[in-house]
């Protein structure tokens, strides 16, 4: 179909309810998996201080992944995306999706390098009360698991491409992806691995490449072929920038919540951390 005609009504009302459904269901399993991750987790590592450490260490990239991803994809990156696919030729949408793609590729390897060097300071920041052990180990979870904002990142923006291309199931899926690796990984390599908690780190790595692999091999499939292009001053990667300001502003009031909430628990009795946790999940 041509960039620039549309479904027909019916069609387009039969699509979307198609997809509702198709979304509706992959979230329930989702939810399930979700359940299941959390519960091998609460019967493998409990509520104590190695349980903290981790639960601390995965904040930390999940709040970045919230600035960088949720929040820029949901309000700037789809408009523009949807804009150009719809009103432009597809040469030039593919230009956006390489640029975007590069710069964007470009900018998070800079972010996750300086936050893996910087772990030390975000563990502090987030978890003031940690001391000694408990402290490092925090520091060494977080190092392992930050690269998981670049995969979780990607993979954010590969679904913007195919909200463009009106695909919904694979997005959907993904964190189906995510629960079943750090299940898979917790229950097969906690006795392997020196401290055991480092098993739902892997994990978190593991469905990060997993989302990521199962988004690409969706857009290739749509013929989007991503290339690296550094090309300066695109008017539609402008247009993103100003849109991601008040996009990131408004996520910051939540991520200050759980800054707050997270440090507050790290200065009270061990496992404190990983009750907010459970009951935030639940």
């Amino acid at each position: 179909m041509p960039a620039h005609e549309s479904l027909p009504p019916q069609d387009s009302k039969a699509g979307l309810a198609r997809s509702a459904g198709t979304v509706s269901g992959l979230t329930l399993v989702s939810r399930m998996t979700g359940l299941a991750r959390d519960m091998v987790f609460a019967n493998l590592f409990g509520a104590g201080a190695a349980a903290d450490a981790f639960n601390i260490a995965f904040t930390i990239p999940n709040v970045f992944r919230r600035f960088v991803a949720e929040g820029a994809m949901s309000v700037a990156f789809v408009p523009v995306f949807t804009e150009y696919h719809t009103n432009r030729s597809r040469t030039e949408t593919l230009e956006l999706f390489n640029v975007t793609f590069s710069w964007f590729s470009l900018i998070l390897s800079i972010v996750c390098g300086l936050a893996i060097a910087a772990s030390p300071l975000l563990v502090r920041l987030f978890a003031p009360g940690f001391e000694s052990d408990k402290f490092e180990l925090a520091v060494y979870l977080n190092r392992l698991m930050f690269p998981y904002l670049f995969f979780v990142a990607m993979t954010s923006l590969l679904v913007s491409i195919l909200n463009t291309h009106r695909h919904f199931a694979a997005p959907a899926a993904g964190p189906i992806l995510l629960n079943l690796a750090i299940v898979g990984s917790a229950l097969t390599l906690h006795e392997n691995l020196d401290p055991p908690i480092t098993a739902m780190a892997v994990g978190v790595l593991a469905g990060g490449v997993l989302q990521l692999a199962l988004q690409w091999s969706v857009v290739r499939a749509f013929g989007v072929r991503l290339k690296f292009s550094f090309t300066r001053g695109h008017p539609a990667v402008r247009r993103m920038l100003l849109l991601m300001g008040p996009a990131a502003f408004g996520m910051a009031v939540y991520q200050i919540n759980i800054l707050v909430s997270r440090a507050l628990a790290s200065l009270l009795p061990e496992g404190s951390v990983t009750y907010i946790y459970y009951s935030d999940r639940f």
